[in-house]
């Protein structure tokens, strides 16, 4: 037995070494702690570093943003109301159960009871044709559904261990069919490990079985400079975000490089329309004048980024140019426009939160005092970004500061944070034009006609101004140069998958 073994380790090396990849353990700085994997109630960017690389969907996407297939096969849509999915044969749960068609209706079923069951949109009904064939259902037509199943809410579990676990339990070791499987959490430290899940699916392009590494540890840092240092030091691989002041030194050492890259989300505030001061437009507008997008992006992002004008991003298919001369209002603040948005008040007061670490602790001093240039009173609370969360999803709070990773469809951003049933929506703006616009783009397919109702929409929602976009970031991620294959391709996401070890 002992010698089967070592015949097979020894070909895994060489075949390894025949490949130029190396296994071994990816060291990963997080500069946010995480908090929990359950992916049907997920709020934070940093869970799903984890759960990408756990759990898969039907459909997942590459750097164009097209969907494509991952768990299923393929897909049709027999007429306007079904699709169906057919899955790949043979693969396995990490806990050793098979994935199939009831496994899928499982964990759908489980998405549209959740948090983010909104985003099923028109799903009815999700049926288990047979062992690898399940049929969807729809009240209306959705061509966007596989743009949708694309989310970390699309995310196919193992309904063994989710009966088994619970809910809660399992949210701390989720079971899936990923390229890696959960190890542990460590609570105090908030580390958490997987390991290569040894009957992965996947291969290469030259038919080298995914993943190449052994192990993924993630680890939390105490902020964004901590992990640039970190890297450097050589205590971790790979970091999940940079201080823009150490990019530079990150670029001109030899042994770190940085990937740089547009992303499809923003950076905004969201304002509470239902209470004052917010549910007075005309203050919103005041905010909205009274911003200096170009300076935020300057001192914030060290001229990194894209001042926003409106909430297409410039990535987008649905981008208008014109906007950029003939908008709204510009990248600087237009003071005497805010001014006349106030009238006799004259002004005032609010509290702005925010997470105590950057970019927010650097944009909100900014953006406090630009709007006392107009006699608008920004007093600022910032706290741990657990707690903005928790207020962001309670909607408790004036003014709220955070940001959006984005998504690859703008039925998903656009429509999710503006219609008045968005799932984002959480200032509970809503203005029947505007919902009407952006559920009727949501289920059209022609992208033409799809771009002229998004940029019709476009212009009501700045006028109303129930969101403050500053800027479009850019993503950077950084690595050290033994950490081959790993690509940032402005999700705001990281897969590990293709990535190795040099030797």
């Amino acid at each position: 037995m002992k010698k089967f073994v070592l015949a097979v380790c020894t070909l895994l090396i060489l075949s390894l070494l025949a490949t130029g990849l190396a296994a071994g353990t990816l060291r990963v700085g997080v500069p946010e702690t995480f908090t929990g994997f359950g992916p049907y109630d997920a709020r934070s960017r940093v869970d799903y570093y984890v759960t990408m690389n756990v759990l898969e969907r039907l459909v997942t996407y590459g750097p164009d943003f097209v969907p494509q297939p991952q768990l299923a096969t393929g897909w049709e849509t027999p007429d306007d109301t079904t699709w169906i999915f057919n899955l790949r044969d043979g693969i396995s749960f990490h806990d050793g159960t098979p994935l199939n068609a009831e496994a899928v209706k499982f964990s759908l079923e489980l998405w549209l009871a959740g948090r983010y069951g909104g985003r099923g949109g028109a799903v009815s009904e999700i049926n288990a044709l047979d062992d690898l064939t399940v049929e969807i259902k729809l009240s209306s037509p959705f061509p966007t559904l596989t743009a949708v199943l694309t989310q970390p809410w699309g995310a196919i579990i193992s309904p063994t261990a989710y009966e088994a676990l619970g809910a809660d339990e399992f949210a701390k070791a989720p079971v899936g069919t990923g390229p890696f499987s959960f190890v542990s959490w460590d609570a105090g430290t908030s580390e958490v490990v997987l390991e290569a899940n040894p009957n992965y699916w996947g291969t290469d392009g030259d038919g080298n079985a995914l993943p190449y590494l052994d192990r993924v540890e993630f680890k939390i840092q105490p902020d964004v400079a901590a992990s640039a240092l970190a890297l450097l030091a050589g205590d971790v691989d790979l970091i999940a975000k940079v201080s823009n002041p150490l990019v530079e030194q990150l670029k001109s050492n030899p042994q770190t490089e940085v990937q740089e890259v547009s992303t499809l989300g923003w950076v905004y505030t969201f304002l509470n329309t239902q209470a004052a001061p917010f549910d007075d437009v005309g203050a919103r507008r005041a905010f909205q004048f009274a911003v200096d997008r170009q300076t935020i992006v300057d001192v914030a992002e060290s001229g990194r980024g894209v001042p926003a004008l409106g909430p297409l991003t410039p990535g987008s298919w649905a981008y208008d140019p014109s906007i950029e001369t003939g908008g709204l209002y510009g990248a600087g603040a237009d003071a005497e426009r805010a001014r006349a948005e106030l009238g006799d008040s004259g002004g005032f007061e609010f509290t702005l939160s925010y997470p105590n670490e950057e970019p927010w602790k650097t944009i909100a001093p900014l953006v406090q005092a630009q709007l006392a240039e107009v006699g608008i009173t920004a007093n600022l609370d910032g706290r741990d970004i657990g707690a903005v969360l928790d207020d962001m999803f309670a909607g408790n709070f004036e003014a709220l500061m955070i940001d959006w990773s984005g998504r690859i469809d703008e039925d998903l951003s656009t429509a999710a944070f503006y219609r008045c049933e968005g799932g984002n929506n959480f200032g509970q703006y809503c203005n029947s034009e505007v919902d009407a616009l952006l559920t009727q783009a949501g289920q059209i397919s022609d992208r033409a006609e799809r771009t002229a109702l998004y940029q019709q929409a476009q212009g009501l929602i700045n006028e109303d101004a129930p969101i403050i976009l500053f800027y479009f970031p850019t993503e950077l991620k950084a690595l050290r140069s033994t950490v081959e294959g790993f690509q940032t391709v402005g999700d705001q996401r990281i897969y590990l998958q293709n990535v190795s070890l040099a030797e």
